[in-house]
């Protein structure tokens, strides 16, 4: 199959290098003439004349300029199959449907041939230097459709089955349920994180600082500027999570203040719970389940397991889910 890829940064880079090895014909643009050079000498056809015959093209762009990407593509290759990488969905998705309606594309053809994608994984790294083969494998990549939609399955499919191909775990989910999730999951820490590593410039304990400081502010090293839109965009629940965990952090401060450990500690055993459950969630080992169901989003959404092999039987849907 022939695969574009728009953007050949350490994510858009790495899934390049992985339809390669999985033997599609990949065509690549990155407006770095440095990135391009380094993608054409591991086989990958640059140039944005390359993507004319792509089954499938993934728009791995910065997020801020991802949606008007997507309608542009959507516009100029009308046979192809048009997914993201983006980290908020709900945005995306409005801000394509808009751009299609401000075209003479009808919005259900176009809307159809759109598959918002997210995979959960990554790097505080960025550039096509730091991108590598594997990046995917065992872990979820989010594909969303809410439940009042029509499941458009030949377009979802051809995606699905790229990214099994390249060992990751589809998980099917509403886009508003998973722009939540990353408000708990990716905004919270980045600011947590952000936050902490600030501190240390107005101290010295940077000098005796030990590894689990290290650790938690890792990703403080992420460029500001790539998160300016999603702060933007996801602000909302952002700020619902931030409000979620200072009311926990003032009732831990209480405790403390007032000589209580023992809640603290008893707060301290649920988080070791909560890790030991994250790390269960590798998906490096796992059972799988068999499922009928029918063939619309509400049915795929309330799986909440990655899914694993995907057919069509008339008006139900054979499925084979990951459980940890």
């Amino acid at each position: 199959m022939r695969v574009g890829v728009i953007g050949l940064g350490m994510l858009g880079g790495s899934l390049a290098k992985d339809l390669l090895a999985c033997g599609h014909k990949v065509s690549g643009y990155d407006p770095l003439l440095s990135t391009m050079h380094n993608a054409r000498e591991l086989g990958i056809q640059t140039g944005s004349k390359n993507l004319a015959g792509a089954e499938v093209i993934f728009v791995a762009t910065p997020y801020d300029v991802s949606a008007k990407e997507i309608s542009r593509l959507l516009k100029q290759y009308p046979q192809a199959i048009i997914t993201d990488l983006g980290s908020l969905k709900v945005p995306i998705i409005d801000k394509v449907n808009n751009l299609i309606i401000n075209t003479d594309l009808d919005l259900a053809s176009a809307s159809s041939r759109f598959v918002p994608g997210h995979p959960l994984t990554g790097s505080e790294l960025a550039g096509f230097e730091n991108s590598r083969p594997g990046l995917f494998r065992e872990h979820v990549w989010a594909l969303c459709g809410q439940a009042t939609q029509p499941l458009h399955l030949q377009p979802l499919n051809k995606v699905f089955r790229l990214l099994r191909e390249i060992g990751a775990l589809p998980l099917f989910i509403d886009p508003f349920e998973h722009d939540a999730a990353m408000a708990r999951y990716s905004l919270t820490p980045q600011l947590l994180a952000s936050i902490m590593a600030a501190g240390t410039l107005q101290h010295l304990t940077p000098l005796i600082s030990g590894g689990a400081f290290q650790d938690i502010t890792r990703v403080a090293s992420s460029r500001p500027a790539e998160w300016r839109r999603l702060l933007i965009d996801g602000r909302q629940n952002l700020a619902s999570e931030l409000r979620r965990l200072q009311k926990e952090i003032d009732e831990t401060v209480k405790a403390l203040e007032a000589g209580r450990i023992d809640p603290v500690t008893r707060m301290m055993e649920y988080g070791q719970r909560g890790h030991a459950e994250l790390n269960r969630l590798r998906w490096s080992d796992y059972n799988i389940e068999k499922f009928v169901i029918p063939a619309d989003w509400h049915s795929l959404n309330a799986l909440k397991k990655p899914v694993l092999e995907l057919s069509r039987d008339d008006t139900e849907l054979k499925i084979q889910v990951a459980c940890p």
